[in-house]
Formats: C-alpha cells, sequence, structure tokens
C-alpha cells in the first residue's frame, strides 16, 4: 500500500504541478490578450491623431489658399482704386487748368470779391496745392455751415 499511497502522491504532486501550470498559463494568455488590446487601443488612437493632423493641415491648406486669394483680390481692388484716383487727379488738374486760363483770359468772369459767391472760392482752390486747396475747403465749409446756422437762427 505504501507503494500505492507514494505512487498516489507522486501522481497528486504532479496534478498539482500541472495545475499550477495551468494556471500560470492562463494567467500568461489572459496578460497576453491584456497587452495585445492595449496595443490595438494605442494604434487605433494614433491613426485617429494622424487623421486629425491630416484634417488640419488640409484646413489649413484650404484657409491659407483663401488667404492668399483675399490678398490678392485685396491688391487687385487697390490697384483699381489707385487707378481711379489717379483719374480723377488728372480731370481735378485738367478742370483746375481750364478755370485758371479762363480767369486769366478773360473767358470766365468772377463775381464782385464784395459778393459771397462759391466762385471765388472754386477760383482760390485751383489756385493753390492740392494741400492746401483740401484744408482750405474744409474752412470754407465750415464757414458757410456757420452762416447758414446763423441765417437760420434769424
Amino acid at each position: 500500500m505504501a507503494n500505492t499511497h507514494a505512487e498516489y502522491l507522486r501522481q497528486l504532486a504532479a496534478l498539482q504541478s500541472q495545475a499550477d501550470d495551468w494556471h500560470n498559463i492562463i494567467s500568461a494568455a489572459e496578460e497576453v490578450e491584456r497587452l495585445e488590446r492595449a496595443r490595438a487601443a494605442e494604434m487605433s488612437a494614433r491613426r485617429s491623431s494622424q487623421s486629425h493632423a491630416q484634417k488640419v493641415t488640409a484646413a489649413s491648406a484650404d484657409y491659407q489658399s483663401k488667404a492668399e486669394s483675399a490678398l490678392a483680390s485685396a491688391d487687385s481692388l487697390i490697384e483699381t482704386l489707385r487707378l481711379e484716383r489717379d483719374a480723377m487727379a488728372a480731370l481735378a488738374e485738367e478742370r483746375q487748368r481750364f478755370i485758371i486760363n479762363g480767369v486769366e483770359h478773360g473767358m470766365i468772369t468772377l463775381p464782385d470779391s464784395d459778393i459771397d459767391d462759391a466762385a471765388h472760392d472754386t477760383y482760390q482752390r485751383c489756385e493753390m496745392t492740392t494741400g492746401h486747396a483740401a484744408a482750405a475747403l474744409a474752412t470754407q465749409r465750415a464757414k458757410r455751415q456757420s452762416h447758414l446756422e446763423e441765417a437760420s437762427e434769424a
């Protein structure tokens, strides 16, 4: 019986060892599964980050393109306004020269100096430089406004 009992104990020890091995194998398998899930989650997060980065890059390029287009449009508008300003300046210079020549050659007669008429102001501005003319025009408008206010109060 000792033999049987010893045999039984050896088998029991072997079975216990095998059970411990199985527990270790199962624990290792569970750890591998957990690591694989973590790796898959990390890969998914990376793909999501890369996708987001690509979208941001595309949006940035789109905004850059729109900004460049807007600047080109603004430059074009500025150039158009410059051309219009230059054309208006040339027209103003022609009219200025016409009025001065007309008065100097007697073709245009100004009202008497004691009469308050805008023709005097216009002629004076024609004889001034552009900067002085703008300041004089502002002063004359203020005087006229003041006279109109005084006249309406009376």
